[in-house]
């Protein structure tokens, strides 16, 4: 099994919460929430069985901002992506989708980032890394600024 602690960081002038939490077994093919354990709303850990599997978040700001950001592991590599600009009418389920069952997204996994970061249409950067990234239990960290 695997466990991804993410943290939460945030800096930017407005507060991001998260509205949606979703994981993603390949085994199954199926989207759901268990596997997130939160304290609070800047300490996640994800939890997984296997490799195969991710877990994303899906944040909106205090300005309605959304960002989706996504951790996984993916033929025992970990891996990191971070989506802007979401529509109120997607879910953090139809985002995550996209990066199975050959949906745009899918080369992504296979990249095992260990980090990425993008600037939003609205000017908020984002960056998400791997702190921890060798062995079963992960930590990786959101930055928010």
């Amino acid at each position: 099994s695997y466990a991804i602690h993410l943290t939460i960081d945030q800096s930017s002038g407005q507060t991001f919460a998260p509205i949606e939490k979703v994981v993603w077994s390949e085994t199954k093919s199926a989207i759901n929430t268990d596997g997130w354990i939160s304290t609070d709303t800047s300490d996640h850990t994800l939890v997984m069985s296997d490799s195969g599997q991710s877990g994303a978040l899906l944040l909106q700001s205090s300005r309605d901002e959304r960002v989706f950001v996504v951790v996984g592991v993916h033929n025992w590599v970990h891996w990191c992506d971070i989506v802007t600009s979401i529509s109120p009418a997607d879910s953090a389920g139809k985002v995550l989708a996209m990066y199975y069952d050959d949906g745009e997204k899918t080369s992504v996994k296979w990249k095992t980032l260990s980090e990425y970061s993008v600037r939003s249409a609205a000017g908020t950067n984002f960056r998400v890394w791997f702190e921890v990234a060798e062995g079963h239990q992960l930590t990786a960290k959101f930055s928010i600024g």
